[in-house]
């Protein structure tokens, strides 16, 4: 009796199943037929964490490319497979991993200016590659520490401070180690670094991006803000180089989450800035702009600014060339805000659309929100007009 393909499958799976249960991994050697080594977990565990490499003669294969023997099959014929667990990487720590944190560790904490400085660009090198190293250090909040006491002691050494603030960007990219960094002075520290004078934009640029990836924690947003980062954030924003930017950009927009950095950001002249970037049609930071703005101005000061700094003509501008569908968004969105907050702009929008029918077309061909405001836009317009006759 031949079994049917479906009794195939699940008979297949169900030995995979055993195997993964008393093994680490599955190889598989090809010589003119397929052949199948199993390696024993014991066996094979002390060799991974030592670092080592399998044999040339043994090449490791993935258990998902024995799985996917099985599963290409069963997508031809229908067969519904559930999804196979990815295990976490992170908890891969090897020896040497440790052996070379043992190093920097030791180099961090020692009295040699030139060893500690070569330390945090070892630290800044791994933790750039090593997912799993960044949560080794987080393990230890020791290394954190001697390298932010690095960092506040760097003076005017701008490649020291370089390499530290993005080490600290670096680690801040591991949820962990946001709180411990938040909890530490290293928010004041990333702070003065964009603020110091003669400190290099890649520096700047890398304290944005850390502020942005530490406040991902609600308490970190509230603390970044209190402690005074949206004013040089802007200001990167206005005069940084084009990554340096968008760094900026994603790190006011995280922050803006809260109602109280919103005001903090008009303040310090987010919307000019953004109003000043979206003048420029080609401009390569229009969509962090228009995204900026869009949430600044649920702030009624933000939308009253939009309309008195000049923020209509470009908007209208963007509408009728046309752009991405999410540009289109946020920009009707904004106008939107603008008209409402000051009805004698609905002069300069009826004009558009007299000329142009922008806004009708975006009220019949955008995403739903976008429609919503065009269509808000127009009634508020039938109404400016019903009042004048």
């Amino acid at each position: 009796m031949f079994l049917s393909l479906p009794d195939l499958v699940f008979f297949f799976m169900f030995l995979i199943f055993l195997i993964s249960l008393l093994y680490k991994s599955v190889t598989i050697s090809i010589n003119g037929s397929m052949l199948f080594v199993i390696f024993c977990r014991r066996m094979t565990e002390p060799t991974f964490k030592n670092g080592s490499s399998p044999p040339p003669s043994s090449p490791v294969t993935c258990n998902n490319l024995v799985r996917n023997m099985i599963t290409q099959p069963c997508a031809d014929d229908g067969v519904a497979q559930t999804t196979p667990v990815t295990p976490d990487t992170e908890a891969l720590i090897t020896s040497s991993e440790r052996r070379a944190f043992s190093s920097v560790l030791t180099g961090l904490s020692s009295p040699s200016p030139a060893d500690r400085k070569q330390a945090v660009k070892s630290l800044r090198q791994i933790t750039k590659r090593s997912r799993s190293f960044r949560a080794l250090v987080g393990d230890e909040p020791t290394a954190i520490h001697q390298l932010l006491s690095i960092l506040s002691d760097a003076g005017d050494d701008n490649e020291l401070r370089e390499e530290a603030v993005t080490a600290v960007f670096n680690l801040s990219i591991h949820d962990a180690n946001k709180k411990t960094i938040g909890e530490s002075n290293g928010i004041a520290l990333l702070i003065q670094s964009m603020k110091i004078a003669g400190g290099t934009m890649n520096t700047r640029g890398n304290a944005a991006a850390a502020l942005f990836t530490l406040s991902a924690l609600d308490s970190n947003k509230s603390k970044i803000g209190e402690l005074g980062a949206i004013p040089p954030l802007v200001d990167l924003f206005d005069t940084g180089s084009l990554a340096a930017k968008k760094d900026a950009a994603s790190a006011i927009f995280n922050l803006c989450l809260l109602n109280e950095n919103k005001a903090r950001a008009v303040k310090s002249g987010a919307v000019n800035a953004c109003i000043a970037a979206i003048e420029d049609i080609s401009s390569e930071i229009m969509d962090e702009s228009l995204t900026l703005l869009a949430l600044l101005t649920t702030n009624q000061e933000a939308a009253e600014e939009v309309a008195d700094a000049g923020g209509v003509p470009p908007l209208l501008l963007i509408l009728r060339k046309g752009a991405s569908s999410t540009n289109l968004e946020n920009a009707v969105v904004v106008l939107y805000a603008a008209c409402s907050s000051d009805r004698r702009k609905l002069k300069e929008v009826g004009e558009e659309e007299s000329m142009h029918g922008t806004i009708s077309k975006l009220s019949i061909g955008g995403t739903s929100r976008a429609m919503r405001k065009a269509t808000g836009i127009l009634e508020k317009l039938k109404r400016i007009k019903h009042n004048t006759h």
